[in-house]
């Protein structure tokens, strides 16, 4: 059977399994675990990870993962009690690309602290572990984890396939539809022309105009640029439609006196 295959097996029987931890009357059960070490080495880290909630770095709740970690060594099939160092990587797909590459954090279970999470399966040995999203909110975020292990005896770290993993939640369009800043319109400043007084015998025409104030933005100039040109345009426009009435009543004149004049030479 290939690798690949026996992997999906595996994926498979430890989310119908399920994990049972182990206690004191169930302690002689592990000397039943196949061990992994240098004659046995661990070649694959199967994981099979899902949405949870657990306790957070903070230790208070949040959503995180909840996980089942397998090691499968060289020479059997059945998951293996390991010895080493685990490191989980969590990444999102928050902030710029360059930053989606990069871990948001990083989790380090030593070796005696990892011996903790062992429980037992139908399958054998597996680890059963949660872990936390550090960042705050309710929104949908997808997630990432990867496994690294590093075997006690110094031997090369052995990595575990990417897993996805979705965090449900209000989505991003969500999340802004539910917040709507009040937009205030800006009131242009007004041009208006004004007569100066004149001063008796002067026959100089003076003309005031008042000028927009220093703090005015260019929006605003703008703004008021616009609505004298649009003022204009309707101006012009009214009086396009006076004219054209003039010319269609003249018209339908010149059609009547037309007619008439037909009529009587007829």
């Amino acid at each position: 059977m290939s690798r690949s295959l026996t992997t999906c097996l595996m994926i498979t029987l430890a989310a119908l399994a399920g994990c049972s931890s182990l206690d004191a009357t169930s302690l002689f059960k592990q000397s039943n675990f196949v061990e992994a070490g240098p004659k046995n080495p661990v070649i694959d880290v199967v994981c099979l990870w899902e949405p949870a909630e657990g306790r957070g770095l903070d230790n208070l709740p949040t959503r995180g993962f909840a996980g089942q970690l397998l090691f499968l060594t060289r020479g059997t099939a059945e998951p293996a009690k390991v010895d080493g160092d685990v490191r989980v990587y969590l990444f999102d797909d928050q902030g710029k690309p360059e930053d989606q590459s990069k871990p948001i954090h990083q989790f380090d279970f030593k070796g005696g602290t990892f011996s903790q999470y062992l429980c037992e399966t139908n399958m054998g040995a597996a680890y059963q572990l949660f872990i936390p999203y550090p960042r705050k909110g309710t929104h949908e975020v997808n997630c990432a984890l990867r496994v690294r292990f590093t075997p006690a005896e110094g031997s090369s770290p052995v990595y575990s396939k990417m897993a996805n993993v979705t965090l449900p939640g209000a989505k991003s369009k969500e999340l802004a539809n539910s917040w709507q800043p009040q937009r205030r319109r800006i009131q242009p400043a007004e041009v208006n022309s004004i007569v100066a007084p004149q001063a008796k015998g002067d026959k100089r025409e003076v003309s005031l105009t008042t000028s927009i104030p220093m703090e005015a933005d260019h929006r605003s100039v703008r703004q008021a640029q616009a609505n004298s040109a649009h003022s204009r345009l309707q101006q012009v426009a009214a009086q396009l439609a006076e004219e054209a009435d003039v010319i269609q009543a003249a018209t339908y004149e010149s059609n009547d006196e037309s007619t008439r004049r037909f009529r009587l030479n007829d």
